[in-house]
Formats: structure tokens, sequence, C-alpha cells
């Protein structure tokens, strides 16, 4: 479970930043440039928690220290088992920051569409992802039945 960078389109020098997440792979770059729609996304501050950082992930110590807290951390929103719930993509040593200097931090999770449009992984798990999401009106602004 680590962030990487890989190379892929725009041609060289562009690199697409990954983070891998078990089956997933989240593209970062395309996460951020939907996160940044104003329409639709505002920065909410956030208090981080020790569960947000997965204990696999990979944590450089310097970049903890030079972390910018002044940019939000970026979460994705999946559904498993007939849940959603957020997995924080973007951020964790921003996220990790914070939680050690006990202040907030700029949190903007994206809904489950967008999520679904960064998301690769076995075609089984992201259908299913889908199914749930627009069972439970996650999806095409759609509500779950039995719901006002």
């Amino acid at each position: 479970m680590k962030q990487r960078m890989r190379p892929r389109g725009g041609g060289p020098g562009r690199p697409v930043q990954v983070f891998t997440y078990g089956p997933f792979e989240f593209n970062i770059n395309r996460a951020l440039a939907l996160a940044a729609d104003a329409g639709k996304y505002r920065p909410e501050p956030r208090w981080p928690t020790p569960g947000w950082i997965d204990p696999r992930i990979e944590i450089d110590e310097r970049h903890v220290a030079g972390a910018d807290l002044g940019k939000p951390v970026l979460f994705a929103t999946l559904v498993t088992d007939g849940r959603p719930w957020p997995l924080l993509i973007d951020g964790n040593h921003r996220a990790l920051k914070a939680l050690r200097q006990r202040v907030p931090v700029q949190a903007v999770q994206l809904d489950l569409a967008d999520t679904l449009k960064v998301l690769r992984g076995p075609a089984p798990l992201v259908e299913r992802m889908r199914h749930d999401g627009e069972r439970l009106g996650l999806l095409h602004g759609r509500r779950p039945a039995g719901r006002p």
C-alpha cells in the first residue's frame, strides 16, 4: 500500500502519480483535477485520526516535516460490503503531520462517481462497487429506496 509515481501518457517528464491500495489503483493527478472543481467540492476542516493512515504506507519523516498543511488531503469514496467509506489517497504525510501537531487539516472527499473515474482494479470488484453505489443512491443523484 504505497503511493508511487510512474510515467504514463502526456510525454516524457510528466509522471502520473498513482496510489495503490490492495487491488485498486487511483490516478492521483486526475483525482486532484476533479477535486479542484470549486463548484462541486470545497475543502472542509477535519481532525485527523490514526485510522486515516494505513500502517503499510511508507512514511518518509523528511516529507512529514516538510508537509504543507495548507494543502488539503484527498479522500476517495469506496463501497465494500454494501457500505460507503472514505479512503485517504493523497496527503498521508500532511495527515500525519497534522495528527502529530494536533491540528485539523483541510480535506476533500470525492464522491463515488468521481472515485470511479480515477479507480482501476479488478472488473468484478469495481462493478460491485458501482452496483452497490447505485443501490445506495450514491450515483446519478438517485436516492436509496425507502429514503426521503
